[in-house]
């Protein structure tokens, strides 16, 4: 490639375009994250080819395969246009009032029934030309942060992530075991040898690309307790439902136990600290770390959870 004509006729753009379909790997979905038609980004990568005199990607089944240059191309040049991104974030006054579309968030089956309004509230009133979209949080939502298809995701805190999608802490939550007024079980604490003499219902959290054993088993069967899980479910209020018209139990958010209290009640476990509190984070892709958007979100987020602790 000329110098002379990098210095003075290069067209930056295309760098950014790189550097997107790099991220992506398809050129639909990064097409739709710069807002442009798929021949358009395929038109910019064989401009930024010839420019260059090198091979950037290689076809896949899949998508594409960055080359050994693309890498070293990508990693240098990312940081210069995150530091950019960083400077136009900052400078740029960020108003909600000024957002349109919508936002869509994906949360946990734990959360989304007592944080969702709180959520749309302050949504509604703060962003009037806005809709609240709330998806359950999947094995997919990771692609779907990446994409842009989600804009944050709200989930008990995951024991490993991706690099590029941002964990930001949000608290604690407080859980204990829930089940129907009525049931055998009448007080507010109870050991947990007591506890495991019933069946148990739990809740399926996809953790990444599957189902892995949940907290509450692993530590169960660390203390030696073999618990009689009777039931699983991938819904929140399909668990609420059974535990009406049967004696089985859940481990469950209080905040979820105190949005039904007219028919659910809480156990605490009276003797297995970690049982009882479990960590609660926000989670974004990393390009969005700076955005004044974003960070405005989180707040949101961080503030609807606080608000019902």
């Amino acid at each position: 490639m000329n110098k002379t004509n990098f210095q003075h006729n290069f067209d930056l753009n295309l760098l950014r375009t790189f550097s997107v379909v790099y991220q992506e790997r398809n050129l639909k979905r990064a097409a739709a994250r710069l807002f442009v038609s798929a021949p358009a980004v395929s038109q910019s990568l064989k401009k930024l080819r010839e420019n260059l005199g090198e091979v950037l990607f290689v076809k896949t089944a899949k998508g594409f395969d960055p080359t050994p240059f693309a890498d070293e191309l990508y990693q240098g040049i990312n940081p210069l246009l995150e530091g950019v991104s960083r400077v136009i974030n900052h400078a740029e006054n960020f108003s909600p009032s000024s957002l349109n579309g919508s936002l869509t968030v994906d949360m946990g089956q734990q959360l989304i029934s007592w944080l969702s309004p709180g959520l749309y509230k302050t949504i509604s009133d703060e962003c009037p030309n806005v809709d609240l979209i709330c998806h359950n949080v999947s094995a997919e939502t990771p692609d779907l942060l990446r994409s842009g298809v989600v804009d944050i995701a709200v989930e008990l805190q995951f024991s490993k992530v991706p690099k590029d999608i941002i964990a930001l802490p949000l608290g604690l939550l407080e859980f204990a075991m829930i089940m129907r007024r009525g049931h055998p079980i009448n007080v507010a604490q109870e050991c947990i040898e007591n506890l495991v003499a019933y069946d148990i219902a739990l809740i399926e959290v996809p953790v990444l690309n599957n189902f892995k054993e949940s907290r509450f088993e692993t530590t169960l069967r660390q203390l030696g307790h073999v618990p009689k899980i009777k039931h699983r479910n991938a819904s929140m209020m399909g668990i609420k439902e059974i535990l009406l018209h049967s004696d089985l139990i859940a481990p469950a958010s209080i905040n979820f136990a105190k949005q039904y209290s007219n028919d659910i009640k809480c156990v605490k476990v009276a003797n297995v600290k970690n049982l009882d509190k479990f960590s609660l984070c926000a989670y974004i892709h990393e390009r969005n770390r700076t955005s004044a958007k974003y960070q405005w979100l989180f707040d949101v987020v961080r503030k609807a959870v606080a608000a019902l602790a």
